[in-house]
């Protein structure tokens, strides 16, 4: 067949393919009708292409609109149009499907219709995306507050949203290309099917690159910091509960360090608080369950109920779970006597010892103030004397202030009268022995219960020991008396500032003397006063300048209780925290109450406690505690059955599957006990003790990544012919 190209009058040049034997007459008549003639043009400019981009700008919008008004109208549709079809017939009456209104709304808004090939393509694939995203939004609520079954389906549409739209727009895209290219709806349903499934994919082994990217990166940075950098993580987060690394046995520190090497590599989030609830228990020497470091639920109901079965079973790997309860409420007590409770002594022997000990600190200040006062002579080296007017006016006055004359032991009242009328001279050397007597005196009333006459004498010691020197003694036995007199003054501060050293002094009754000063809630027990008592116990005497005494045997003695003083007035407190927890119970038959012990950890207080107490051993104090709260812990939503009927249910049936007549039934034992032993036995043995597991946070499930668009093509997909 002839070619022939013709110049139009305008200057287009046109090829057209003619019959054989047409002439070029012939052929300039054929351009006009046929179509198979193509016209060469120019090529277009810049500038012509760039109007026809900018002008089709609101077309696009538009189509854009019409896809966003469409594709959730179709997602509607799977839903009310079988309502809208049995609508119509029962009322005779045709109801316009949610598609097709989607369609009606968007030419009411003036909204372009797509005209090509590749606007009605991109449109498909735009619909689906569009109904499939609005259809995840809503599943998203959805998921949060329907049944566990409705939650189910909305949540396998709400996860994984950007491997859904994918797949969305795959299946969309290829489903009306195949529309397009002459396929029917069995066609177009396939290659949507394809499409979607490809997409999705692809989407997800992108996100899986991405991760494992990640992983490597984090593997590499892992490998970087090494075991420090491990340690120091491990520490951060153990601090709020101030446990330090070196607390941990090897055995869990090695353990947790490579859970967390294992989440810088895979890049899985960790739990802080499982990590250190494991170390807890670590630290105590217990056994934790996934419960019990989880403190889930629903680990905790199948955990205790799974117990009870173990419990009244006879077989020995049903029992694992209830012994290590009973195991680790042991434990928590022998934890408690390894601190020191296991080392008391009784209170009153505990008692006698801090109070021997303030009364041998006491001794060498004391010696020193009497060496000081003896060292008083006057101008001819005799011991210059006290001005006995004065000294009477003094006491008499404090006592009558107080009106305490009446309750003046009668001893101290002899004595008193004795030096005022003269009869006992009253020099620095017998000031000394008088103080001695009188404080005998002072100590029998107090322990006698006689607080007011007590407290009497306490005037009448005041008095004397404020009493000026005798005018003529001379101007150097008054600055040595001053001396004398302001080292009693810091000595007599130092006792009112600890009420536990003046009750030494005092001979306060011993068995009372912990609970009093140290345990107790009351003024003698406060922070600020136990603190000093606190600090006599650990610190080195104090003995004031101007003590040239040698140390005596006796004060030596004494000084070398004061580390067993301090060793006493620990274990004191530990035993009385393992007191409230067993009840007062032996330790082989009592159940640790984590509420009584940690009700009496908190009226100590922390304050207390770190007085006597250095940073390891208190920590291991409160993870005792915390322990013990673990495993009695039975939160809101567990099920367990505190009844004990399933556990004795279950005891039956293993008995009735024990019996001469279950044995005579084939498979009778196999059906009656085998199931629920078996599965029991790996419940316990892989799960409920397999702790580290939970040391990682549940990653969000997988399920979503499954394309949901192929799903609901039916309902989504347009299968008309372009």
């Amino acid at each position: 067949m002839p070619v022939f190209e013709i110049t139009s009058p305008d200057g287009k040049k046109y090829r057209v393919t003619a019959p054989d034997g047409a002439t070029r007459e012939q052929a300039l008549a054929r351009i006009k009708e046929s179509v198979s003639a193509t016209a060469t043009d120019p090529p277009e400019g810049f500038g012509a292409r760039m109007d026809r981009e900018i002008s089709a700008i609101p077309r696009q919008l538009g189509l854009a609109a019409r896809y966003g008004i469409e594709g959730p109208a179709r997602a509607v549709g799977i839903v009310s149009n079988p309502l809208a079809f049995i609508q119509s017939k029962m009322t005779g009456q045709p109801v316009m499907p949610a598609g097709d209104l989607g369609s009606f709304v968007a030419d009411k808004l003036g909204l372009p219709s797509p005209e090509t090939t590749t606007e009605r393509v991109v449109g498909e694939g735009a619909r689906m995306m569009t109904g499939i995203g609005g259809q995840a939004g809503v599943a998203s609520r959805v998921a949060e507050l329907a049944s566990p079954v409705v939650k189910g389906a909305a949540g396998l549409l709400a996860q994984s949203p950007g491997t859904q739209l994918a797949g969305a727009a795959g299946g969309g895209l290829l489903g009306q290309y195949a529309a397009e290219t002459g396929g029917g709806p069995v066609s177009q349903a396939g290659a949507a099917l394809a499409g979607s499934f490809g997409a999705s994919g692809a989407a997800l082994l992108a996100g899986k690159l991405y991760s494992s990217a990640g992983a490597l990166v984090n593997s590499l940075r892992g490998a970087k910091g090494g075991i420090e950098q491990i340690d120091k993580r491990l520490g951060a987060i153990l601090k709020p509960n101030g446990i330090n690394l070196s607390d941990l046995p090897n055995d869990i520190r090695n353990q947790l360090a490579k859970e967390i090497e294992k989440s810088a590599i895979t890049g899985a989030k960790l739990d802080p608080a499982v990590i250190r609830r494991i170390a807890d228990y670590g630290v105590v020497g217990a056994n934790p369950t996934m419960g019990s470091v989880t403190l889930d639920p629903v680990r905790i109901t199948a955990e205790r109920n799974l117990a009870k079965f173990g419990a009244n079973s006879g077989d020995p790997r049903l029992q694992q779970l209830a012994r290590n309860q009973r195991a680790n409420d042991i434990q928590l007590t022998e934890s408690i006597n390894t601190l020191g409770a296991g080392r008391a002594s009784d209170k009153v022997s505990a008692g006698a010892t801090m109070m021997d000990a303030l009364r041998g600190k006491d001794i060498p200040r004391k010696a020193a103030v009497d060496a000081a006062y003896k060292a008083v002579r006057d101008s001819q080296g005799r011991y210059a004397n006290i001005d006995v007017p004065a000294f009477s006016k003094m006491a008499n006055d404090s006592l009558d202030e107080n009106m305490l004359g009446s309750a003046l032991p009668g001893q101290a009242k002899q004595l008193l009268n004795d030096v005022s009328s003269g009869k006992i001279p009253l020099n620095v050397n017998t000031m000394v022995q008088l103080d001695k007597r009188l404080s005998g005196i002072g100590n029998d009333a107090f322990r006698t219960g006689n607080s007011e006459g007590a407290l009497a004498v306490r005037k009448v010691r005041d008095a004397l020991n404020n009493a000026p020197v005798d005018a003529g003694a001379g101007q150097q036995a008054k600055v040595l008396y001053e001396n004398a007199r302001k080292l009693a003054a810091e000595r007599f501060k130092s006792i009112d500032e600890n009420p536990a050293m003046k009750a030494a002094l005092d001979g306060a009754d011993p068995d009372k003397f912990v609970q009093q000063y140290i345990i107790g809630s009351g003024k003698d027990a406060s922070v600020r006063h136990t603190g000093s008592l606190a600090r006599d116990l650990r610190n080195p005497v104090h003995v004031p300048k101007g003590n040239t005494l040698p140390v005596t045997q006796e004060v030596a003695a004494q000084l070398r209780q004061v580390p067993e003083a301090l060793q006493s007035a620990k274990t004191q407190i530990l035993l009385y925290l393992k007191n409230k927890a067993l009840n007062g119970a032996a330790d082989e038959v009592a159940n640790f109450s984590p509420s009584a012990y940690n009700k009496a950890l908190g009226a100590i207080g922390d304050q207390k406690l770190s007085l006597f107490f250095n940073k390891s051993d208190l920590s291991k104090i409160k993870a005792i505690g915390r322990v013990a709260a673990y495993e009695k812990f039975q939160p809101s939503g567990s099920a367990v059955n505190n009844s004990n009927t399933g556990a004795a249910f279950y005891k039956l049936l293993e008995k009735i599957g024990s019996s001469s007549i279950a044995s005579r039934i084939p498979f009778g034992q196999s059906v009656l006990i085998d199931p629920a032993r078996n599965w029991s036995a790996q419940h316990a043995a892989k799960d409920a003790l397999n702790v580290y597991g939970s040391v990682a946070l549940p990653r969000p499930s997988q399920t979503g990544s499954f394309p949901v668009a192929p799903l609901l093509m039916p309902g989504l997909l347009s299968t008309e012919q372009p």
